[in-house]
């Protein structure tokens, strides 16, 4: 596959990521790793995306540790790369996500959810913003290395469920609905 299509693959990842935050339907982790395993064409449900990833949202719960968004990417690399039975896939998924901890803290200084955020906790639309553009940046960034790492996947992505989004009501709309 061209590096243009790669390109274009891993710009849907970071606006399907960026759109699932941002219309409300998930948190940070969940945007992320949906987004990346999903449309990198694993087998991922929002059902069982949520169940793994939300306690990873908002800095571990809200505590303010690792981003979120980080998690969510530690998460997919797992899914991605870390699975069967082949010698050195644990390692290999565990180098991968040292290098995606190092991409990001490049990216951002910190992968520290109350240290990216400090700035911002009195000013929620800001706060809200800037975890909407990291989400979608760090889904971006996960899915390349992944693709690096593995690039048979981009034969299997999901663009049907990439070029999806929903607007902040049909988002809403769309959670109330599900629960």
């Amino acid at each position: 596959m061209s590096p243009a299509a790669i390109e274009e693959i891993l710009e849907h990842i970071a606006a399907r990521a960026e759109n699932l935050f941002r219309s409300k339907q998930f948190m940070c982790a969940e945007s992320v790793l949906l987004a990346v395993t999903k449309g990198l064409g694993r087998d991922m449900s929002a059902e069982t995306a949520i169940a793994l990833a939300a306690p990873f949202s908002d800095g571990m719960g809200g505590s303010g540790c690792t981003c979120g968004a980080l998690s969510g990417g530690v998460m997919s690399i797992g899914a991605c790369l870390g699975g069967g039975k082949a010698p050195g896939q644990r390692e290999k998924s565990r180098r991968a996500s040292r290098e995606l901890h190092r991409r990001f803290t490049t990216a951002y200084r910190s992968a520290c959810c109350r240290v990216l955020t400090k700035d911002l906790r009195d000013y929620p639309k800001r706060h809200f913003d800037q975890c909407a553009a990291i989400t979608g940046a760090t889904a971006r960034m996960t899915a390349r290395l992944i693709l690096e790492k593995e690039q048979a996947l981009t034969a299997e992505v999901d663009l049907n469920f990439l070029d999806d989004r929903h607007s902040l009501v049909g988002g809403l709309l769309k959670r109330m609905l599900s629960n």
